[in-house]
């Protein structure tokens, strides 16, 4: 009898913080996601209230299919980069209690959302004719 054994491998979800670092320590034009992202207990709350930080101009961050999950605590990316692409990315259950619950966007350039998925985001603001974008804010002027 012959028996086959097949063993996968998970790999393990990375924190925000993990996150917040390498894109402000990296280097290249393009940041690659290698895996998935994950907002948890460990990560400080109120730093992330107004989401990662990306602050370079000509930056491409490629998610490679992998999902930034918020877990309904914080806001994902907060973006005052211009001309900064999010590609093949899926940004998931975003929150902030004002605007943006995925991205908060401040650039006065361009930012390109392509082949991507921004699902269960939200913000709490309510009324008057500011509602603060579920999803995304964009101020600035930038284009979306």
């Amino acid at each position: 009898m012959t028996v086959f054994l097949l063993i996968s491998s998970v790999s393990a979800n990375i924190n925000f913080t993990s996150l917040n670092q390498s894109i402000s320590e990296h280097t290249s034009d393009i940041y690659n996601l290698k895996e998935d992202v994950q907002f948890i207990s460990s990560d400080n709350e109120s730093k992330f209230q107004d989401g990662i930080l990306i602050d370079r101009d000509d930056f491409t961050i490629n998610g490679n299919g992998h999902t930034v999950d918020g877990q309904g605590k914080v806001r994902i990316f907060n973006n005052t980069g211009n001309n900064v692409k999010l590609i093949n990315i899926n940004l998931i259950n975003g929150y902030n209690f004002e605007d943006g619950g995925a991205i908060y966007n401040t650039n006065s350039g361009t930012m390109i959302i392509s082949n991507s998925k921004l699902y269960n985001n939200s913000n709490t603001r309510r009324g008057g004719w500011n509602t603060g974008g579920g999803a995304i804010y964009n101020t600035n002027n930038a284009i979306l």
